[in-house]
């Protein structure tokens, strides 16, 4: 009887379960490409559609990589061959494009890892203090301390 019990439950239980899922979180992130450098109004810096190029910046694994964007289409760029870097070069009069990029700051560095890393040490300093005194009792010093109080009381 009680096998016919437990199998009816592992029954109901697999036709009765559903998956769970848990509904997914959005982070908003700007895809927005900072401008560089504005490039002249001439047929060399348009796109087939017409659309005038700027010089921005994206970051590619750590490492932030000149491209042409268009304001009017900011979620496409291109990528910049070594004519156009040439051609890019002389039209902004300056000796390397990459002189361009602004340097990341300490924030964008540094920053973040800090934050994180101090809030993890906070947040484990805090459980090894509240634990302490379950930990020394584990460990057996704690009773030590207490047998040792109690006999001077005596």
């Amino acid at each position: 009887m009680k096998k016919i019990l437990f199998i009816l439950t592992v029954i109901a239980g697999l036709l009765m379960s559903s998956n769970a899922e848990a509904r997914r979180i959005r982070i908003p992130v700007s895809n927005d490409i900072p401008k560089v450098a504005t490039l002249p109004d001439s047929s060399y810096y348009k796109t087939d559609e017409g659309t005038h190029l700027d010089l921005g910046y994206i970051e590619k694994d750590g490492k932030r990589t000149l491209v042409l964007f268009s304001e009017s289409k900011p979620d496409t760029y291109y990528d910049i061959s070594d004519e156009y870097a040439e051609a890019i070069r002389q039209d902004l009069n300056v000796e390397e494009l990459s002189s361009l990029i602004p340097e990341p700051t300490f924030w964008d560095k540094w920053g973040g890892s800090l934050l994180f890393y101090g809030f993890a040490a906070l947040i484990v300093i805090g459980l090894l203090s509240y634990l302490k005194d379950f930990i020394l009792g584990l460990l057996g010093i704690v009773k030590k301390e207490k047998d040792n109080n109690e006999e001077e009381e005596k």
